[in-house]
């Protein structure tokens, strides 16, 4: 009889372990499924277990935007980058699954910056004058910093015209310019997007959009976030990938990146 009791025991045991673990999974499973910034640790999400060297190009990244970029990729070859994810702080760039939007219209301006509506156009450094270490720059890596600095410059309005447009007096401005609309956006519960490089627009271009990935736009520019001078920045045609310097207040296609 106390074998009996025993035995049964163990199996209620045995059960109750085996439900255990099978609720733990599903709620794993759940978590997972729920949009939310990743919090790694040796590798690993912490929320739902996600390993971060588990994408690839064309993949889709933790945000549900595209990888289209891996800087560790060429690091047994040449590291043609110069980056490296341990000392960058992120491995890889993903591009929200589309451009964005805001009532209906698709197309926005780069946008002057200058400090009063009758003064020069200045780079977001504040001066006429190029400096690398305060200005937007081009290289991979550089469009997040590149992003911070315009808004930080010509925060909640840019300009539309530049400073010697005869048509108006210069004081017209938009708080819908293509840095400020990728700083503000969110999506797949991430809010840390930004307005890709010239590089890393070219990346854009050559990983997703000659691939048929990310539902781009073929018969339009997409602007970067780099200066070209005061007056022109950096875009890139979607038809066929020619990189070009147009005035700031073309209206061109905007998608947001991420790094992580």
């Amino acid at each position: 009889m106390k074998k009996w009791k025993f035995a049964i025991s163990l199996v209620a045991l045995i059960v109750s372990l085996v439900v255990l673990i099978v609720s733990a999974l599903i709620l794993r499973e759940a978590k997972s499924l729920v949009p939310h910034p990743h919090s790694f640790m040796d590798g690993f999400c912490t929320v739902c277990g996600f390993d971060r060297n588990n994408y690839s190009l064309g993949s889709i990244g933790p945000a549900g935007g595209i990888v289209f970029y891996d800087c560790d990729a060429d690091n047994d070859s040449g590291n043609a980058d110069g980056l490296v994810s341990s000392d960058c702080g992120w491995r890889f760039l993903e591009a929200a699954p589309a451009d964005i939007t805001v009532d209906g219209e698709s197309d926005f301006v780069f946008g002057y910056y200058r400090s009063t509506a009758d003064g020069s156009n200045l780079y977001v450094n504040r001066t006429q004058y190029y400096d690398p270490s305060n200005c937007t720059g081009k290289a991979v890596g550089t469009g997040k910093r590149n992003t911070a600095m315009l808004v930080s410059a010509m925060r909640s309005n840019a300009y539309l015209y530049p400073d010697d447009n005869y048509y108006n007096d210069g004081t017209a401005t938009t708080s819908n310019y293509a840095a400020k609309l990728c700083n503000d956006y969110s999506y797949g519960g991430f809010d840390d997007w930004f307005l890709p490089s010239m590089d890393e627009l070219d990346l854009m271009y050559r990983n997703l959009k000659e691939n048929g990935l990310g539902s781009f736009v073929s018969n339009t520019s997409y602007w970067s976030s780099s200066e070209d001078d005061t007056n022109f920045a950096w875009d890139q045609y979607f038809r066929n990938g020619y990189q070009d310097d147009f005035y700031r207040n073309a209206y061109f296609n905007v998608r947001a990146v991420r790094a992580f």
